[in-house]
């Protein structure tokens, strides 16, 4: 269980680091904007999830916010068809994949997830949460600039 907890620990950091690299894509006005709007959402769902909290969850600290850390387990199921047939997931070489799928071009949304190949080479999600790219959607990585406000799509 320890080691489990330090996996999530781990990852939820993973994650930390990929979303404030996301961050710096587009203006810092529209920026800022979705970051007050993502924190209001999460002190809504804080709040009202504060006095059902799930048996398989960990809750630890107290940030200066007010705001708990909060984290559920999640079991490893097999990943989907597409992920297996990323380029990426058929090299034999490859034993993680991190992906980040957009809901679509102009789409700001995006699921977040981490698969792992099991000791039968088969892949398994391990982790999938909610996550944001650029301030503008996606968009081809030939056609991606600089301060454009779009995440590039490719590896």
């Amino acid at each position: 269980m320890i080691k489990k907890i330090a996996r999530i620990k781990i990852i939820m950091c993973s994650l930390g680091v990929i979303s404030m690299c996301f961050a710096g894509c587009g203006n810092t006005a529209s920026t800022n904007r979705v970051q007050e709007q993502q924190t209001a959402n999460m002190q809504e769902r804080d709040e009202a999830s504060a006095e059902t909290v799930p048996e398989n969850s960990v809750s630890k600290g107290k940030e200066e916010s007010g705001a708990f850390l909060f984290a559920t387990t999640q079991q490893a199921v097999e990943s989907p068809d597409w992920v297996q047939n990323l380029a990426a997931a058929k090299e034999a070489q490859t034993k993680q994949l991190f992906v980040v799928a957009g809901m679509g071009l102009g789409k700001t949304t995006a699921t977040i997830s981490m698969h792992e190949r099991d000791a039968d080479g088969k892949w398994k999600q391990i982790l999938s949460t909610p996550g944001f790219v650029g301030t503008r959607g996606l968009c081809p990585d030939e056609t991606h600039a600089e301060g454009c406000g779009q995440t590039p799509m490719g590896i």
